[in-house]
């Protein structure tokens, strides 16, 4: 495909009557770069199709070759290899679809996976390069970001793709602030990005409860409630754990009855979605209990976090759970958990030295 797509870029070059050399100042590239594209050796970059096509006086879609079955069954192919994400392997489905996206520039299912892959490599570089601020990287995946966002914005006619790149395109502005500190202009873009989505009252969760007579309201019951209370509780508690501004007290007091809310509905539903956020509300009421110096609450709720953990990593498919929350899927609750206690929550040597702790902590062995 190298080959063949260079072969018809330096076809096209010559018919037009253009060097190398032209032909790169045109585009605003080195003549080395389209050596390379000539030679095989590369790709052109997404960004640069659009006017290598008119300057060549073709379609993107003619340029590359494409053919409407055979693209059809690559795309499919490529769909398929971005189901299979994983913090183990996104480093290769990366790479795949960062030659996806430059084979089928018009395909937004390509395009709408490659800015959300893209979106996570900016996530790690924010957590990696926080210390050192070194952001050249994360700035130049955020260029491929906005271009990408503003291509799917402006030719996208599927509903699903636009709202998907409006919620990458509001993540990202978020790892940009992360990085960079503010900017009144992102967060002008944050806001009235922000402004174009819909509200809870207009989302498929809400309107499928109004009506309660029909039969599809009993099998979307279960799902509703799942994600109504996974958005939820996500949100409160982000609003009181990671909140400064609230005293000890006031975060125990709110999950404790988040979790409360959660065993209440478990009773009726299944609420594995849930799974996940319920055993690290158990983790933070230890370590706040821990705080206001009341290690016996402290380590009861180490006891139901350590169990509800081990629980969990009996059970199949919690790779899909996992991934709700953007964990790492290699790494076992109880792998998670640890770490939490050990290096995350700040239990002093006295503690730690408890025999009540020490048991609790083999029990993860």
């Amino acid at each position: 495909m190298n080959k063949a797509l260079g072969n018809r870029i330096k076809d096209l070059r010559k018919a037009k009557g253009f060097t190398q050399e032209e032909f790169a100042d045109l585009i605003g590239i080195s003549f080395q770069a389209v050596s390379k594209w000539e030679r095989g050796e590369s790709y052109p970059d997404i960004t640069y199709l659009p006017a290598i096509s008119r300057i060549l006086n073709i379609s993107i879609d003619e340029l590359l070759g494409n053919t409407a079955t055979c693209c059809e069954n690559e795309i499919e192919h490529y769909l398929a290899i971005y189901d299979e994400y994983t913090f183990e392997n996104q480093n290769e489905i990366y790479s795949q679809f960062e030659k996806a996206a430059k084979l089928y520039p018009n395909d937004l299912r390509i395009q709408i996976r490659y800015m959300d892959l893209i979106n996570k490599v900016c996530a790690r570089i924010t957590a990696e390069q926080f210390e050192n601020k070194d952001f050249d990287a994360f700035d130049k995946e955020s260029k491929r970001i906005e271009y990408l966002y503003y291509l799917i914005n402006n030719k996208c006619t599927d509903d699903s793709i636009r709202l998907w790149a409006k919620r990458i395109m509001c993540e990202h502005l978020m790892y940009r602030y992360d990085c960079r500190g503010f900017n009144e202009n992102d967060i002008t873009e944050y806001e009235k990005i922000l402004n174009t989505l819909p509200s809870l009252y207009e989302t498929r969760e809400y309107v499928s409860l109004m009506k309660k007579d029909i039969s599809i309201w009993y099998s979307l019951r279960e799902n509703v409630i799942n994600e109504l209370l996974f958005i939820l509780l996500r949100t409160l508690v982000s609003y009181c754990y990671y909140d400064d501004k609230t005293t000890v007290d006031y975060k125990i007091k709110v999950i404790e009855d988040i979790n409360s809310l959660l065993e209440t509905f478990s009773k009726r539903f299944n609420l594995d979605k849930n799974a996940v956020q319920y055993i690290y509300n158990l983790g933070h009421l230890s370590k706040l209990y821990y705080q206001n110096n009341d290690y016996d609450k402290s380590y009861l709720y180490l006891e139901k976090c350590i169990c509800e953990a081990i629980k969990f990593d009996k059970q199949e498919n919690t790779e899909l759970l996992l991934k709700y929350y953007e964990l790492d899927n290699t790494m076992t609750m109880c792998e998670r958990i640890k770490l939490l206690v050990s290096e995350n929550y700040g239990f002093s040597d006295e503690y730690k030295d408890d025999k009540r702790y020490k048991v609790l902590i083999e029990k993860m062995a």
